[in-house]
This record gives structure tokens, sequence and C-alpha cells, in this order.
């Protein structure tokens, strides 16, 4: 609040961008003036949908616009620079592999009970207390870090480093996007479904709108349990109709979402905002 202040009081130009606003949001309720004058102080309010809008102008805040959430422009140019990663390739192979990505606790119990192909696991949270328990569900798997050491029996490839995870879904044949089981939700779906890869995750969804529609559009599914995920995976490794079908979904929605950078970037033209 103090920085925005500040801010606006010099007269420096302030944009919110890829908003998303909620009718339980301390803006709108009964308490919510003091908070609502915070949005004043933004120069414009780039929301992502229509009821992020619509909420806003009933609340009389008008000056906004719906541009859509620049994430899925940041993925679509991840995807257009894509280089290969030889290890990972080559422990692919030809074969099935479900790319598990910032997996808690909770989704790698779930994986380790059923696992009908390869698997390359990047835990959210990789320090070695918690590699050791994911070698302990994964008994068959090997380091990133150690793939020199292998064996060549190795089911389970754990990346035990950040930085590969946006490349490591377009090897996948299935992506499994993990936080669905913890109470923050799930992490970014998008990374996954701009390879055309069918999408699935935990139950923790609903604050986030991506996945909503993506399950609508064909392209993702959530899974409460081990016997759903269970049923979810043999159903798409078993019909390769529907597995190619829903990640065209995935693609398709990705692709007819993009463009919300270049929105703003027209309205820092038009304002002039950088020549100031």
């Amino acid at each position: 609040m103090h920085h925005l202040s500040e801010a606006a009081s010099r007269h420096i130009p302030i944009l919110l961008v890829s908003a998303v606003f909620r009718k339980d949001q301390a803006f709108f309720k009964w308490y919510g003036q003091f908070y609502r004058k915070v949005l004043l102080l933004f120069q414009h309010l780039f929301v992502q949908d229509k009821a992020s809008f619509q909420l806003l102008k009933e609340n009389n805040i008008t000056h906004c616009s719906i541009s859509g959430d620049t994430r899925f422009d940041r993925v679509r140019e991840i995807a257009d620079n894509f280089s290969d990663l030889p290890v990972i390739k080559s422990f692919v192979g030809n074969d099935s592999v479900i790319v598990a990505g910032s997996t808690w606790k909770e989704d790698e119990k779930m994986l380790s009970g059923y696992m009908p192909a390869k698997l390359i696991l990047a835990p959210h949270e990789i320090h070695e207390e918690h590699l050791l328990q994911v070698e302990a569900l994964f008994t068959n798997a090997v380091r990133y870090s150690n793939w020199e050491k292998r064996t060549g029996n190795e089911k389970v490839l754990i990346i035990d480093n950040v930085g590969m995870l946006s490349r490591l879904y377009k090897y996948a044949t299935i992506a499994y996007v993990g936080g669905g089981f913890t109470k923050d939700g799930i992490h970014n779906i998008l990374e996954a479904a701009i390879y055309g890869k069918a999408v699935v995750f935990g139950p923790n969804y609903q604050k986030y709108r991506e996945a909503k529609e993506l399950i609508g559009a064909g392209g993702a599914f959530s899974v409460r349990d081990g016997a759903q995920w269970r049923k979810t995976v043999n159903s798409l490794l078993e019909n390769e109709t529907y597995l190619q079908s829903a990640g065209l979904h995935a693609l398709h929605y990705i692709t007819k979402n993009t463009g919300g950078t270049a929105e703003v970037l027209h309205y820092i033209q038009a304002k002039r905002l950088l020549t100031r």
C-alpha cells in the first residue's frame, strides 16, 4: 500500500496485469472501502476474464479492461524456443512416459501406487530429505544428477534441479501437475498444455480459471484419489485417439488465449507511458 501510494504521489503510472477478482476478496466485502481505494492507485487494471471485469464495474471501478492472462504468451514463447534435453530424450526412448511436475508428497504417494509407464518426476521441493522420501517410494529410480551411474533398468527419473520443468512436458505422453492435494491448489498447467498434452491434476483447482476451462475444453482431468488416477490414466493410454484428442484440445485452448501481452504493450505505447 505504501509503495503504491508513494508511486502515485510521484505520478508514476502503475498497471495491474493479468488480475483476477472474486466476490469473496476483501475489496468487495462490506468493510472493503479501504481496500478498494488501493485499486484506485493503479492507472489501469488489466483483468483476465469477464467476471472480474463485471465485478469491478459493479463496484464503480471503471479504469479496467479484459486482456486475458499474459502467462499464455509466456508459455508460447518458451515452447517456440524449445531446445532438446539429451538425458531426458535418452531416458524416454520410444516408451510412454508420464511427466509429473511440481509434485508434493500427496501427489507422489498417489503416483507411486500406480504407474503404468515410465515416470519423470520433478518434485516441488528438492532438498535432500524430500528426495530420499521420493526414492523410498520409487525404488527403481535414478536422480538426474546421477544419470551417469544408472543401471539401465530404471523406470523413474527424479529431477533434482530447478529450471527444466517447462521443457520436460514436451516429452510427456501424459502430463501430471502437482499441488492439487494441497490447500493452495495446483501449479502451472499451461506449461504442459502448450505442448498439446493431456493434463491431469488433483481435486483442488477451483480457484484457477484455466483449470476449470481446460477441463471443460476436454484437455484436462481432475482426480480425487488413486482409484480415479488409475482409471483416468488407463483410459488415456489405452485409447490413442482419445489421448491425441485431449492433447489437441489443450493446445487449442492455449492458442486461443494468447495475445494478452500485446494488448498491455499497446496500451503502454498509446498512453506513451515510457516516454514521459
